[in-house]
């Protein structure tokens, strides 16, 4: 079997074959220079799943923050006729009659 380049031993260590895969492969033990490659090709690959783990986190944690403070809408305040409301709380016709009679019409 011919040997691999150092791109292809590349893609087979970050695609998580094992070193005695890898030498199956080739069809014969693997160098030391091979064994170098391999190792590096894995660790810059932890290394960047890694930042690209922290920084989806970063973003998350970004966009919650910035969610919150945007949709926090402060104290709701009392209510200025409870019977009324009480009134119109089972009551849809009611309750758009009472509190949206300019943009609520019925049918006569």
């Amino acid at each position: 079997m011919p040997d691999m380049t150092e791109k292809q031993l590349h893609a087979l260590a970050v695609s998580g074959a094992t070193n005695r895969e890898i030498a199956a492969a080739l069809g014969r033990p693997m160098t030391t220079l091979e064994r170098t490659l391999v190792d590096r090709a894995r660790v810059v690959g932890r290394l960047k799943r890694k930042a690209a783990k922290e920084k989806k986190d970063n973003t998350a944690d970004r966009v919650h923050r910035y969610g919150s403070a945007h949709n926090d809408i402060g104290e709701v305040g009392t209510c200025a006729d409870p019977a009324r409301r009480d009134a119109c709380r089972l009551d849809l016709r009611l309750f758009l009659e009472t509190y949206h009679a300019q943009t609520c019409t019925w049918p006569l």
